[in-house]
């Protein structure tokens, strides 16, 4: 009993350092001010929750103001490549300010790079075909085995219903031989008494 007192006196004391020491309304202080409905601290927060509306309002502000700028990068970013391809096209149409020379180097870096582009495309259309093909492949052989498993069942199952309607006309004769017995027996004593 006095180990579960000192450890409740202990959590006492650990939950009095980590709390503030402000004797604000709602908050709570070492000397132990009027608790308020709602206003428990929970772990990890310095006040209580409902008291920081104004911090809410400031946080989805600054959330907003952020998500804008963001949103301002990524437009800047869009429209910093659209305005580099359209430079690049203005370089090219500009004769002016280039030799000849350097003109179709850089043609043939173009031409180079949508060489490489079209050969990743390429192969990329080819590992995609044979990726469908391996999936189709085992998909097939998938069907294949369904279809070799369920003739089975069908042949055991067929071979167990014949065996059923062999055993019942099995059954059958038996009894109609069993008839003609008593029928036999019967006649012969008709025919004794006669």
């Amino acid at each position: 009993m006095a180990s579960a007192m000192s450890i409740a006196q202990k959590r006492k004391q650990s939950i009095a350092r980590k709390t503030p020491r402000t004797g604000a309304k709602g908050l709570p202080s070492r000397t132990g001010s009027k608790k308020l409905p709602g206003t428990r601290i929970k772990k990890g927060y310095r006040y209580a929750p409902g008291n920081n509306e104004q911090d809410d309002d400031e946080q989805d502000e600054d959330k907003q103001e952020q998500d804008k700028q963001d949103q301002d990068v990524r437009d800047q970013d869009v429209q910093g490549r659209d305005f580099q391809a359209s430079y690049n096209q203005e370089e090219l149409d500009d004769d002016s300010s280039d030799n000849e020379q350097t003109l179709k180097q850089r043609l043939e870096a173009y031409a180079n790079e949508l060489v490489a582009a079209a050969h990743a495309l390429t192969i990329a259309k080819e590992r995609s075909e044979d990726g469908l093909r391996l999936a189709q492949e085992t998909l097939e052989g998938d069907a294949k085995k369904i279809a070799r498993q369920f003739h089975r069942w069908q042949r055991l199952n067929f071979e167990d219903q014949l065996c059923a309607y062999q055993k019942i006309q099995d059954a059958e004769v038996e009894a109609l031989k069993q008839q003609a017995k008593e029928q036999a027996a019967l006649d012969a004593q008709l025919l004794t008494k006669n």
